[in-house]
């Protein structure tokens, strides 16, 4: 029986990630000499036709979807359902973070089985159990199957047990061959899907002559992270690192392969200690290459490591801080500390490396505007000294509320998303696509502010670093001059994209309610929706509401609603576990 592993796209532009866990499963597959083919839809984006014209081609009755995102649950289920059309036989399998809902899937999307975690040895198994049987496994067969959820015979959907991780040294080096490589080695100085913004363009280094025609690839040093924040769904327990030896020879075999010289290290938890940071330096450094780092935590990093990184090589980090209020550090969980936050992005910069420092998560509970001023206190110490104004990155994304979070929970817990499987399906499909925006189908407003107050976050956060930029530097543009520009055509998005002051006042002062409502049936609203909207803004600013409404405790959300699972939510009590993540 052959299986076809599907990857479904993760965004709406095709991302420049391999995929690592579905080559995985494609290796293991391998070592059982089980017959499979791979089709990666983030890449091709072929028409409902051409999905349909593969899976009668493949004749694979087993095919596995990959999907990586919560926020995948519209895709899969349309290609499901294209699937079930023209053959309605075939047993489903979902693997990746979304198969965390298997109940939702299961019930709703015609889906067999989920594979919890990571598949290597679950799809060895599960396949194996499916190929002996010849179809669907029996009950007590699949439940000696750590690590998947499916439908008993009695109706009710069951989760065996989280298997144990593996360790990663017990995994295969990743075999690109399985895959559609020539689209994961890419030009570091094109901008190519998500690349443009790892900065290797404008760092000199990448234009020395031996690095030319040199590629980029995304590579991992561990998986998982140390943290456990609020809004972030964990699929691993902990942090695994692999071994110094191990990153060395996928760095060679990556160098002398594919003519690698460009690294993207795609990590969660880059780094995991100062020590390891150091020992990475040493062991690397002998490559000659230049890497971005996406995930390092603030509380590990110090002014002698990142001058090691930068003499190795690196280019860009990209922190986590999340925010500049330390009360709403704590109800992330984040660990960190604001003064530290403010210490690595100064010293990232002194080190010479470029700081995407400022990524951000907006709207959690408890949020309100003196915890976004206090944010934008925190952007304006690390930005104000900052050599060139193009060099300042901010991005702030209000929150996107995953299942399998303590967040999810406390959305659940206030009603804001409801409890019956409909309930939840609608919401999984409300954030299909989703890029956190307050204006998308999505957004749950889980602030005690009112929804326009909690629209101008985002814009205060963005443009006040700018603007205080301007004003310290001597780059403001007068009165006169915005009035002139604002007159020429073109001239309102000139001043938009320089963020300019005069504009920023007005926006957000005298005409911010008519700035809000615009923008409000810009993206869509109805009526309705606006009407309540201005009625909750005036209510707000003639009883003070924003202020008087407090949230209930500044402590991790995850011990603000003590992580009980609603006794209201009719479920089998072995997804309890998925509920409440890792």
């Amino acid at each position: 029986m052959k299986t076809l592993i599907i990857r479904i796209p993760v965004r709406p532009q095709p991302t420049m990630y391999p995929p690592f866990g579905s080559m995985a499963v494609l290796q293991a597959l391998r070592q059982k000499n089980y017959e499979f083919e791979y089709y990666d839809l983030d890449v091709h984006r072929d028409t409902k036709l051409q999905i349909q014209k593969r899976v009668l081609e493949t004749k694979a009755p087993i095919i596995g979807i990959s999907a990586v995102v919560s926020s995948g649950y519209k895709r899969t289920k349309e290609l499901i359902m294209m699937i079930k059309e023209v053959a309605p036989e075939t047993i489903i399998i979902v693997g990746g973070s979304l198969a965390w809902n298997s109940k939702v899937l299961i019930e709703k999307s015609q889906v067999d089985y989920c594979v919890i975690g990571e598949g290597l040895v679950t799809a060895q198994e599960l396949i194996g159990s499916i190929i002996k049987n010849k179809g669907i496994v029996p009950d007590e067969e699949a439940r000696e199957i750590k690590g998947i959820a499916f439908k008993s015979e009695e109706g009710k959907v069951e989760f065996t047990c989280f298997r144990p991780q593996i360790n990663l040294m017990d995994q295969e080096i990743d075999d690109f061959s399985l895959v559609d490589e020539k689209f994961f080695f890419i030009d570091p100085l094109v901008q190519v899907r998500d690349s443009g913004w790892l900065r290797f363009k404008e760092d000199p280094r990448s234009h020395e002559p031996h690095r030319l025609e040199k590629k980029l690839l995304v590579m991992v040093t561990s998986k998982g992270c140390v943290a456990r924040c609020t809004f972030c769904h964990r699929m691993e327990k902990g942090i695994r690192l692999k071994t110094m030896d191990r990153i060395v020879e996928e760095i060679k075999v990556a160098i002398d392969k594919y003519n690698v010289g460009f690294v993207f290290f795609g990590d969660e938890d880059f780094g995991a200690s100062k020590k390891w940071v150091m020992e990475f330096c040493e062991a690397i450094k002998p490559f000659d290459i230049l890497f971005a780092i996406q995930g390092m935590r603030v509380n590990h990093a110090t002014p002698e490591n990142l001058k090691a990184l930068y003499e190795t090589g690196c280019v860009s980090i990209f922190y986590g801080t999340e925010s500049g209020s330390q009360k709403m550090l704590e109800v992330i969980e984040k660990k960190t500390k604001v003064e530290q936050n403010v210490n690595v992005c100064l010293w990232t910069a002194d080190a010479g490396i470029w700081a995407s420092s400022y990524q951000l998560v907006i709207g959690m509970p408890g949020e309100t505007n003196e915890t976004i001023k206090e944010t934008i206190e925190f952007l304006l110490k690390v930005t104000e000294n900052i050599k060139k104004r193009e060099d300042i990155a901010i991005s702030s994304k209000y929150i996107l509320i995953l299942p399998s979070t303590p967040v999810y929970e406390y959305a659940i817990r206030k009603g804001f998303i409801g409890k019956t499987l409909e309930d939840e399906e609608n919401y999984l499909l409300s954030i299909s696509d989703y890029d956190p925006d307050v204006y998308n189908e999505g957004f749950i407003n889980l602030t005690n502010c009112d929804f326009y107050t909690v629209c101008n976050w985002n814009t205060m956060i963005e443009w006040e670093p700018y603007i205080h930029y301007d004003k310290k530097h001597g780059l403001s543009r007068g009165l006169f001059s915005t009035i002139v520009t604002m007159l020429t055509p073109g001239g309102l998005k000139r001043l938009k994209s320089e963020k300019n002051v005069y504009l920023y006042k007005v926006a957000m002062g005298p005409l911010n309610l008519i700035f809000n409502i615009s923008k409000d049936l810009k993206h869509g609203a109805s009526l309705v929706a606006v009407f309540s909207h201005t009625f909750e803004w005036f209510k707000a600013k003639i009883m003070s509401a924003n202020k008087k409404m407090k949230f209930s405790e500044y402590v991790s959300l995850r011990k603000n609603t003590a992580m009980e699972v609603d006794p209201g939510i009719n479920e089998h009590s072995s997804l309890t576990e998925l509920r409440l993540g890792r």
